[in-house]
């Protein structure tokens, strides 16, 4: 039912309890009834405008927490990219002396470094965004409190510039198979297996193999094969460093803008 038939009801119950109670009295003049029913209209409109600008306010308040939460999740995101975006240069860097080895007359003398170089290889650390606050907006359906559109569509972008990622690496790894036959051609295994140690931050922890380990082959055939390998997993990588590039970018971006609107510190 609508604001003014609540309204006239409530007058004209008003209006029969003063008839029944006063029959024997003087009938009171309409203008009496006027300000009563305009006090009444003002009591429940002001009573309405209130109870909306409460709702307004708890509404802000949940969009201006959804927003420091969103601004902490893109802090450790952010950590996280840029952790991995020098692990991929490191990676890089150990990959392109690989090839140079591979391809030298004295690739026997260089051993222990392409036994080094290899552990490098199956080492693919993975972005996953810390986006539980995100998973909440969408299943509760409150990332309808963000009306800034530009802030809404930068949330959009970002996360789904996460989701493009995620999928990219998962079907480059089904793609390009760790060539075990291969490396078992090359290299001693027991060696490669001695040296793999499974640490935080493992990169940090692997070293050259002590001796002088040689390799099982110099066919140029065989290591053709394996040169093309590495090729294939530093062009996927570089492609990740653009991927990861582009999603720090997006995420710095979308802080400032979080920063702007909320005044988040």
């Amino acid at each position: 039912m609508g604001l003014l038939p609540l309204l006239f009801t409530a007058i004209l119950k008003k209006i029969e309890m003063e008839v029944h109670h006063h029959a024997h009295t003087e009938r009171k003049k309409w203008t009496h009834y006027f300000w009563e029913f305009f006090m009444l209209f003002l009591a429940v409109t002001l009573g309405f405008l209130v109870e909306n600008q409460r709702e307004h306010y708890i509404e802000h308040q949940r969009e201006k927490k959804y927003a420091q939460l969103l601004y902490s999740d893109l802090k450790t995101d952010t950590a996280r990219l840029n952790s991995l975006k020098n692990f991929k240069l490191l990676k890089a860097g150990k990959l392109d002396s690989l090839k140079s080895i591979l391809i030298s007359s004295d690739i026997q003398h260089q051993s222990p470094r392409v036994y080094y170089y290899t552990l490098f290889i199956n080492i693919s650390p993975r972005f996953l965004s810390q986006d539980v606050t995100m998973q909440q907006l969408r299943s509760s359906g409150n990332f309808r409190y963000f009306k800034n559109i530009e802030l809404y569509n930068s949330i959009s972008h970002y996360y789904r510039y996460c989701d493009m990622y995620l999928d990219r690496e998962a079907d480059h790894k089904d793609k390009i198979l760790y060539p075990d036959e291969l490396i078992s051609k090359i290299f001693d295994t027991r060696i490669l297996i001695e040296y793999m140690k499974v640490q935080p931050n493992t990169w940090n922890y692997l070293q050259v193999p002590q001796g002088n380990p040689l390799l099982l082959t110099t066919d140029k055939q065989i290591l053709n094969q394996y040169y093309l390998f590495i090729g294939n997993i530093k062009w996927i990588d570089e492609l990740s460093l653009l991927y990861i590039g582009n999603i720090e970018k997006n995420a710095i971006n979308l802080m400032e803008l979080l920063k702007k609107e909320y005044n988040i510190k």
